[in-house]
C-alpha cells in the first residue's frame, strides 16, 4: 500500500512528461518544412527528458527504501 503511493505520482509524472514532450513534438514540427536531422533532434531530446524523469523516481524511490531500512535496522 505505501509502496503504490509512492509509485503511482512518479507514474504519473512520468506519463504526463511523455505525454508533453509528443504535444510539443507535435505541435511544433514539421517533417517536411524541419527535415530529418531537426526531427530527430527533437525526438531525442524528448526521449532524454523523460529517461532523466524515470531515472530521477527510481532514485527517489530508492532513497525512501534505503531511509527506511537505515531508521529501522540502525
Amino acid at each position: 500500500m505505501l509502496f503504490e503511493a509512492i509509485i503511482d505520482p512518479i507514474s504519473d509524472i512520468s506519463t504526463i512528461a511523455a505525454q508533453s514532450a509528443v504535444e510539443y513534438i507535435a505541435d511544433r514540427s514539421s517533417l517536411q518544412r524541419d527535415g530529418w536531422a531537426l526531427t530527430a533532434v527533437r525526438v531525442g531530446v524528448a526521449a532524454v527528458v523523460f529517461v532523466i524523469i524515470s531515472i530521477g523516481g527510481v532514485l527517489l524511490i530508492g532513497s525512501i527504501i534505503w531511509l527506511v531500512f537505515k531508521l529501522l535496522f540502525s
